[in-house]
């Protein structure tokens, strides 16, 4: 018997110690395993973080730049816009500058007789039409 009981217990040894082998490789393989993936998890999330972060920055960057660019062409409407006032304001005198007299022949006439002059042996008085000049602007076609 005592041989018996020596087989059971070396046999509950054996027993107890494989299954805490393999309860230990188990808990070992799975923790490290899970480890993994916590790292993996970790490295992904900061590789989202990093894209995220150069987004940020770009977006930010961007809006500067069309705030900048907003800013420079109020600047340029409102200088042109001076510009065009100041040329509306100088318009009469411009024109008047570009203006040249036209004679126009549709306008009324001024006639009268002359006496004959010295120099032509004609006696009969001649008639003398004078027109009045009359400002027109000047325009592409004249």
């Amino acid at each position: 018997m005592l041989s018996a009981m020596k087989t059971t217990k070396l046999r509950l040894i054996a027993l107890i110690t494989t299954a805490l082998t393999i309860g230990a490789t188990t808990f070992g393989v799975s923790s490290s395993e899970q480890y993994r993936k916590l790292q993996k998890y970790m490295a992904e999330q900061q590789y989202y973080q990093e894209l995220y972060s150069g987004w940020q920055l770009y977006k930010d960057q961007y809006a500067s730049q069309v705030a900048k660019i907003k800013e420079e062409n109020t600047q340029k409407m409102l200088s042109t816009r001076t510009n065009y006032e100041n040329a509306l304001m100088t318009q009469p005198g411009l024109i008047s500058l570009h203006t040249r007299t036209v004679p126009d022949t549709n306008t009324p006439t001024v006639s009268g007789t002359v006496a004959p002059q010295s120099l032509s042996n004609n006696t009969a008085a001649q008639t003398i039409t004078v027109t009045k000049p009359q400002s027109k602007p000047k325009t592409k076609t004249s």
